[in-house]
């Protein structure tokens, strides 16, 4: 990305030069390439050595402006990923708050944490694995090319940062630059699109992180006492299955009991509101946490560590 948009403003940059500076310059980046034909015969080689020469020439007196821009665009995805693992914390502690007197209802915190982040997970599965035209419309659907506008106005906001550093032509080039940017995503879509694909997921794998730090650390340093309730009329059993179902990623590891509850945690941990915790089982409401931890990790944090990478 560094080196499209400092080919970009190089196109640029080029324009406002005198044609004997660019025929000299070109004709001596083909002298060094002379002895290796096979340089001379790709476009991709031919095109870096230009951007090198005139990053050489040109952009010393400035602040690289890809290297500008793209470390702007990361270190605000690294906020951007501070806040999510904030939230993310945020949202594990509100979901396993205890008073004391009834137990943490793990129905919420499974919904939210696990469903939804498998939904998600396959949401994204769909969007790398269907052809370019059906995603299309599936980012039109989802709103995700509302998030393209955004970028643009960032990017221009950073492009007048530097502007303002600039004299000359270089001024020039980059105003001519920043009046593109919205052409150019266009041209580039398709390398944007992952660029924010990629981004979005690093956000999502920093909530998850928030959320099993808040976990681990709610388990590990103080006493919560684990159990499930729904208006539906659902028996153990169904439950019990959905779970287990839900455990086929890790079952292989953490069998029945240890990476999920068995039938009877289960059954003992279910909360009715008129008993209230008295006719739960010890062990069976604290038989939930590690089905919370691994859920979080196997639908949450592990998808969204594969698609940012």
């Amino acid at each position: 990305m560094a080196d499209l948009i400092d080919f970009e403003y190089a196109i640029r940059l080029e324009a406002l030069q005198e044609g004997n500076t660019i025929e000299s310059r070109d004709r001596s980046i083909r002298a060094e390439l002379a002895d290796r034909p096979e340089c001379l015969a790709s476009n991709r080689t031919l095109l870096k050595r230009w951007l090198d020469a005139i990053r050489k020439d040109n952009f010393s007196e400035i602040e690289n402006p890809g290297g500008f821009l793209t470390g702007s665009v990361s270190f605000a995805s690294k906020i951007c990923g501070g806040v999510f693992i904030l939230l993310g914390g945020m949202l594990a502690a509100s979901l396993l708050r205890y008073d004391g007197e009834q137990a943490v209802n793990v129905s919420a915190y499974i919904g939210l944490v696990i469903g939804l982040q498998f939904a998600l997970a396959l949401l994204s599965t769909i969007l790398v694995a269907m052809p370019a035209k059906g995603g299309d419309r599936l980012n039109r659907f989802l709103g995700a090319r509302s998030l393209l506008p955004v970028l643009i106005r960032f990017v221009s906001y950073l492009s007048k940062a530097i502007e303002a550093r600039l004299k000359g032509a270089h001024r020039h080039a980059l105003e001519e630059f920043a009046g593109s940017i919205g052409s150019l995503a266009k041209l580039y879509g398709s390398l944007v699109k992952w660029q924010v694909f990629a981004a979005t997921q690093r956000w999502a794998l920093a909530f998850n992180c928030g959320v099993l730090i808040a976990t681990l650390a709610i388990i590990a340093f103080s006493d919560r006492a684990f159990g499930w309730q729904t208006t539906l009329d659902m028996a153990p059993e169904k439950v019990y299955q959905l779970v287990q179902a839900s455990s086929i990623p890790w079952s292989w590891v953490f069998s029945e009991g240890v990476g999920y509850p068995s039938l009877e945690d289960v059954a003992g941990s279910r909360i009715i509101l008129k008993d209230g915790m008295r006719t739960l089982s010890s062990e069976a409401l604290v038989s939930w946490w590690p089905y919370l931890c691994l859920g979080a990790l196997f639908y949450g944090a592990l998808p969204r560590f594969v698609f940012a990478h």
